[in-house]
C-alpha cells in the first residue's frame, strides 16, 4: 500500500470515528415498568426475538394495538410461534397502561 493510500485510509477512519463521537455510545436499555408482570414478560419473550423490547411510552395507548398487530405479523412470517389472543390482550393492556401521555 502506498503512503498516500495509507494516509487516505487513516484520514477516513479518523473522520468516521470523530463523526460518531463519545456521546453516541449506546446506554444500557431502560428496564420495563413492572418488570415481573405478565405483560413485561410477554414483551421480553416475544419482542426480543428481533430487537430490544421498546418502552411502553414509545407510543400513545391508541397506537399500541396496531403496533402489536404489525409485529405479530412479522413474527408469523418469520415462522415464530404466534401469540394467543389472551397473550395479545394482556400485552395490549400492559402497553396501554404504561403508554405515552
Amino acid at each position: 500500500m502506498t503512503s498516500s493510500l495509507k494516509l487516505s485510509v487513516i484520514l477516513m477512519a479518523v473522520g468516521v470515528l470523530s463523526a460518531c463521537g463519545s456521546s453516541q455510545i449506546p446506554s444500557a436499555p431502560k428496564p420495563l415498568p413492572e418488570p415481573e408482570s405478565i405483560g413485561a414478560q410477554l414483551m421480553k419473550e416475544h419482542c426480543s426475538s428481533c430487537h430490544a423490547p421498546p418502552q411502553p411510552n414509545a407510543h400513545v395507548a391508541a397506537e399500541w394495538p396496531n403496533v402489536i398487530y404489525r409485529m405479530s405479523e412479522k413474527l408469523r412470517l418469520k415462522g415464530y410461534k404466534p401469540m394467543s389472543q389472551d397473550e395479545i390482550d394482556t400485552l395490549a393492556t400492559y402497553l396501554q397502561k404504561h403508554a405515552k401521555g
